[in-house]
């Protein structure tokens, strides 16, 4: 469980101006996160939905209600998309279609919190009735991985940016990396300090 929210959140966000800053061919927009949710906009939007939102999630928008291209171009639900549910019907047309029983979850018991403007990435939390419940789902036409919480997937694309940031400064896209240079990634994460 992250225990220090603002402190995980402002280091994302140095890692992502960073990359914005390196990032000449302009891959990766650099957005701030959204100022925090009120007690009301999440009542209002757990009203919506017909349940609670998971802990952990609630926990972030109470600081930050939702984050533009938090992952690449994969923006992060706050309560405003959670009620319009707006990005779903960009998606619908391949979520439909993937194969859910291979997981062993129905779309039904999946709220989507996070989806891609320029490619099939998806990402889902397990409603609270959900057996999975909390858990985050992510599908690119099939499943890519799964995560045992909201602060683990937080940690997760976190660390991803991380990586990106570090072949940023490595020189790439214009030079090719040798392979394992990112063994120590993870570890390299947690030691980061800008």
């Amino acid at each position: 469980m992250i225990k220090h929210w603002l402190a995980e959140i402002g280091k994302l966000t140095l890692i992502k101006k960073r990359i914005a800053d390196l990032d000449g061919d302009k891959m990766f927009p650099f957005h701030l996160p959204n100022p925090a949710a009120t007690e009301a906009d999440i009542m209002s939007v757990e009203d919506f939905l017909g349940h609670t939102l998971d802990n952990n999630y609630k926990q972030f928008l109470k600081l930050r209600n939702g984050w533009r291209d938090f992952f690449h171009s994969s923006d992060l639900f706050g309560t405003i998309e959670l009620k319009s549910r707006q990005d779903l019907d960009s998606s619908s047309i391949w979520v439909e279609s993937l194969v859910f029983k291979e997981v062993g979850i129905s779309i039904e018991e999946l709220l989507p919190i996070s989806i891609s403007k320029h490619t099939h990435d998806v990402f889902f939390m397990a409603r609270p009735f959900s057996r999975n419940s909390g858990k985050i789902f992510w599908f690119c036409e099939e499943e890519i991985d799964r995560y045992e919480s909201f602060d683990d997937y937080f940690m997760a694309m976190s660390t991803y940016t991380f990586r990106t940031m570090k072949r940023l400064e490595a020189g790439w896209p214009q030079k090719t990396l040798p392979k394992g240079w990112d063994k120590d990634i993870y570890k390299d994460f947690q030691l980061w300090r800008p």
